[in-house]
């Protein structure tokens, strides 16, 4: 019995597109259409699509990614493309939205396997050039995500010294009393007190804020069917516009107000 070999390529950062996906599926169409009229009957090629409503189409031809297919009108989840020959080789290319997660089975990549390490590293070869030709998940926050973390607590921080500092002045009793005492003396409760009111609800919020921006900027984003139904996009562009308008002449003027 011949020995297997089976490649992992894994897909990250991408913004899949019907063409592109029409483009991967053509890859595996391409290897069924070399065989033979007899051979075509042991090989299998599928198309498999879910979408994030309770929706699925499954097909054997390209027409499932062309202009006319009825997946241009949802909100596509995830697609999974096979073909299966009575030979052995087996080619899936599997893509599903959002980032990646072992635990929530949230994994995008492509398997070829065979007993032909001359035919596996042609597979690769196309499905990498492939790959190259689909547009990268790009952006300057992701590209300085460890800037903004730290921008993130610290935001985080000061917002909370600021709230501690309304709070102080609201209430005099003993407890904020010797609380603020504390901390002007750098005693070891004052050190807990910035601890528990500044530092830990700044990780929380910084948690927070990371989360949120890995899921408006998944790994792979699906963008097929209408443009209102690509959420992440629309989300990023609100988001955005709010960074500009409001959260960066926030941080400047707080920062303005700390100096002086």
């Amino acid at each position: 019995m011949p020995i297997k070999e089976n490649r992992l390529l894994r897909i990250e950062n991408k913004i899949i597109t019907i063409q592109d996906l029409y483009n991967l599926g053509e890859i595996l169409i391409s290897e069924f259409d070399s065989l033979s009229p007899s051979s075509k009957k042991k090989n299998q090629v599928s198309f498999e699509v879910k979408c994030f409503d309770p929706t699925s189409f499954v097909s054997s031809e390209l027409d499932i990614f062309e202009s006319q297919s009825p997946i241009l009108k949802k909100r596509v989840k995830s697609i999974l493309m096979t073909y299966s020959s009575a030979s052995g080789r087996r080619i899936s290319v599997t893509i599903v939205h959002g980032n990646t997660s072992q635990t929530q089975n949230v994994v995008s990549e492509i398997q070829v396997e065979g007993d032909d390490s001359y035919w596996i590293s042609g597979m690769f070869d196309k499905f990498i050039n492939t790959l190259n030709t689909i547009q990268n998940q790009k952006s300057w926050i992701l590209e300085n995500k460890r800037a903004i973390y730290w921008v993130a607590f610290i935001v985080g921080f000061i917002v909370s010294g600021q709230v501690w500092d309304f709070f102080s002045d609201l209430n005099q009793g003993t407890f904020w009393k010797i609380a603020t005492e504390s901390i002007e003396n750098f005693i070891i409760l004052g050190l807990f007190i910035s601890i528990l009111f500044g530092a830990i609800p700044s990780f929380f919020f910084t948690f927070l804020f990371m989360e949120y921006l890995h899921k408006v900027w998944p790994s792979v984003e699906i963008q097929v069917g209408p443009e209102h139904l690509h959420l992440e996009k629309r989300k990023r562009k609100i988001f955005i516009q709010v960074l500009t308008l409001f959260i960066l002449p926030l941080l400047i003027s707080l920062v303005v107000a700390l100096i002086i």
